[in-house]
């Protein structure tokens, strides 16, 4: 029985929002030269039927075949706050807490990279081991997960702003949102929290996360800077807190029970280590 292909390559959009025409080749299995054929002609029919469209993303600098996008409007009541120096300009900032994946379809993730001698955009690439082993295991494996570090992004123009009538320092941000927009349709620059946001995405669990909005007037790339320089907790430090924790998630647990038994170890008395193991605390 010949395949439906139309309808495998609707359901594949549908589930994927944009995606590159070789992406989706491949996901349906297409090989060899009949079953390319077959498929451009799926294609082709689609969009001649208004189903689907073919639109360039200049930033993935590629062709994206998407649905054609019946847009949301999504409305958030954000607290608005002064950010930074009182002696100098100020900075405008929003804070509020949205579906992860929600965020997630509705920001820009610019990679960097050099377009016309100029450099565009600040996200390094995505880093899968870090993502599946670390956030992803703790996000499936915690009774109560939860991500306290806020994402930051940058508002487009497309995003509105209107103060609240009724509460101070209260304001409603409201913007268009679509699965199948492609990336410079969507109305948040993502500046910090690329990472977070796919290791929600791969865990398909329904977390909402807090979020940190800026205006147009603050510099994406040294915020990109600014929020990727820290500095890491030692090990040992780690350690500590994790003696103190009772629900941790699976993907911590081990860890968790080998600081215990060092612990153990240190303030036993009948321990031949007893009170020279050295910590933080």
């Amino acid at each position: 029985m010949e395949r439906d292909l139309r309808n495998e390559a609707l359901g594949f959009l549908k589930e994927l929002g944009a995606t590159s025409k070789k992406e989706l080749e491949k996901k349906l299995g297409v090989k060899g030269r009949k079953s390319r054929i077959q498929f451009d002609w799926a294609v082709k029919q689609l969009k001649e039927e208004k189903k689907i469209r073919k639109i360039y993303d200049e930033i993935k600098h590629e062709e994206m075949l998407t649905l054609e996008p019946e847009p949301q409007t999504v409305q958030i009541d954000a607290l608005h706050v002064l950010l930074g120096s009182e002696e100098k300009v100020p900075v405008d900032a929003y804070l509020f807490a949205i579906d992860a994946s929600t965020l997630r379809d509705a920001v820009q993730i610019r990679p960097i990279e050099i377009v016309r001698g100029h450099l565009f955009g600040e996200q390094r690439l995505v880093v899968d081991e870090f993502i599946d082993k670390k956030i992803k295991k703790y996000i499936q494996t915690d009774p109560i997960p939860l991500i306290p570090d806020a994402v930051l992004v940058q508002m487009t123009p497309s995003v509105s702003i209107m103060e609240s009538k009724e509460t101070e320092n209260i304001f409603n941000l409201s913007f268009k949102w679509s699965r199948d927009f492609v990336t410079e349709e969507r109305p948040f620059i993502l500046l910090d929290g690329q990472q977070r946001l796919e290791a929600v995405r791969r865990s398909k669990v329904a977390l909402r996360v807090p979020v940190v909005a800026f205006d147009q007037k603050v510099d994406a790339k040294k915020l990109f800077l600014i929020a990727n320089t820290k500095q890491p907790l030692k090990p040992a430090h780690i350690r500590e807190l994790w003696r103190e924790i009772e629900k941790l998630p699976a993907a911590m647990k081990l860890r968790a029970d080998v600081s215990k038994i060092v612990d153990r170890l240190d303030t036993e008395d009948d321990s031949p280590f007893f009170g020279i193991i050295r910590s933080p605390a």
